[in-house]
């Protein structure tokens, strides 16, 4: 009673509403105060990696003038608030994010991270995703992480598209990134948006040689050695750049103590693992195990094609006459070794040549040695090999059949 006395009665009220004017203004600082961080696992066996802008990437390819210009993506992300996180299969997209999301659950920084996986999407908004708590903080200390925007079903994969753009409308100070795998995006050009509206793409780069050097040596030990003598022999060093390849070799290297001798060996496995990979990968989206058949024997044909082309690309106008079929288009889509490239024009091609040659031969294998001469061997007389095809052919020595023919094409080939 002697508070009330103090003040008149306009006076009074006249307090009252600015104090309820004061609790509005400032409800969202005054509701964060209670939601604590999460800390998330360390990942382990890390391997650093650099992100560049996809537009500078897909107009130079990955060139020493890129390397300068790559950053961290931790420093993009303080940078920028629409991330998309473009990178191919196995290329170790998911890893990133994961070591994003430790790194602000453990650090000073007062962003708070919330990571949702794409690969159960059916139409939820992305507010429902988020969970419990994610609302009561800032826009400024959020960070959204969307992993997987590729693994959404096709036929949910333009609302989803949607719906994250209504969010990032919606709530402007939140940070987002999102990955997908490159042959899913479309990058933004200079007056062209890409497939998600106001967010910058950015490409990861391949792995750096003294990373993958310590991966090995710290798996291998002492057998590292003889591992780096046998990769080099079998000129396949650039594919250990990539995550998966690399973690592929040296497990397979491990399994049999030694490789096999013969190349052709090694890229079968490889090419059975990406399938596993992709079938794993895209469980919730299409069926790929099924499809294994249709989907070797499209590549192969693919391959064969572009040998026959000479070249280790073909235009998506060459694509489509290859491969007519748009579901076998959508199946190849979601392949690890089958990938696209944007710059001026759109292209595509295997993720390693080795993979095209060696698919190539298992494509001669299934030929008669009449049509195999007409295919690699210069017209009229058929006793030199074509040099575009030595790589080739060399990968047909596991190929019984055409053992006897091929080693005399060879022989002839260096006379």
């Amino acid at each position: 009673m002697g508070l009330y006395h103090e003040f008149k009665e306009s006076e009074f009220q006249n307090k009252a509403l600015e104090d309820i004017a004061w609790k509005i203004r400032n409800w969202a600082s005054l509701t964060a105060m209670p939601v604590s961080k999460k800390t998330f696992d360390v990942i382990p066996n890390y391997l650093p990696r650099k992100i560049t802008l996809a537009k500078e990437f897909s107009t130079a390819g990955f060139s020493f003038s890129l390397a300068d210009s790559s950053k961290d993506t931790i420093d993009v992300i303080a940078q920028y608030d629409r991330i998309v996180l473009l990178g191919d299969a196995g290329a170790g997209k998911t890893t990133e994010l994961e070591r994003i999301k430790y790194h602000f659950s453990k650090s000073k920084s007062q962003v708070k991270p919330f990571f949702v996986s794409l690969n159960k999407y059916v139409n939820e908004n992305i507010a429902d995703l988020l969970g419990l708590g994610w609302a009561s903080l800032p826009e400024s200390q959020t960070l959204i992480i969307l992993d997987g925007l590729d693994e959404i079903e096709a036929k949910n994969r333009n609302d989803a598209i949607r719906r994250i753009e209504s969010f990032s409308e919606q709530h402007p100070s939140c940070k987002i990134i999102i990955s997908c795998r490159k042959n899913f995006y479309k990058i933004e050009k200079k007056d062209e948006s890409g497939t998600l509206s106001s967010f910058s793409s950015y490409v990861l780069l391949d792995l750096d040689d003294k990373d993958v050097k310590n991966y090995v040596q710290n798996r291998l030990g002492v057998q590292s050695e003889v591992f780096w003598k046998s990769i080099l022999t079998k000129h396949l060093n650039t594919l250990l750049r990539i995550p998966f390849y690399l973690v592929s070799i040296v497990t397979l290297f491990l399994t049999r103590q030694e490789f096999p001798d013969n190349k052709a060996e090694i890229f079968e496995h490889l090419l059975n693992e990406s399938i596993k990979f992709d079938s794993s990968h895209f469980r919730t989206t299409i069926e790929l195990d099924e499809n294994r058949k249709r989907i070797s024997d499209t590549l192969t044909r693919l391959a064969l094609g572009m040998e026959l082309l000479e070249r280790n690309y073909i235009t998506n106008e060459e694509y489509e006459k290859l491969v007519p079929d748009t579901f076998l288009h959508s199946l190849l889509k979601h392949c690890t070794i089958w990938k696209k490239n944007e710059g001026i024009s759109t292209t595509w091609q295997f993720e390693h040549n080795n993979f095209q040659e060696y698919l190539a031969a298992r494509a001669l294998s299934t030929k008669s040695l009449q049509a195999v001469q007409n295919i690699v061997s210069f017209a009229p007389d058929f006793k030199k090999v074509i040099p575009s095809w030595i790589n080739t052919l060399s990968f047909c020595l596991i190929f019984r059949m055409i053992l006897h023919y091929i080693y005399g094409f060879l022989k002839a080939s260096l006379n």
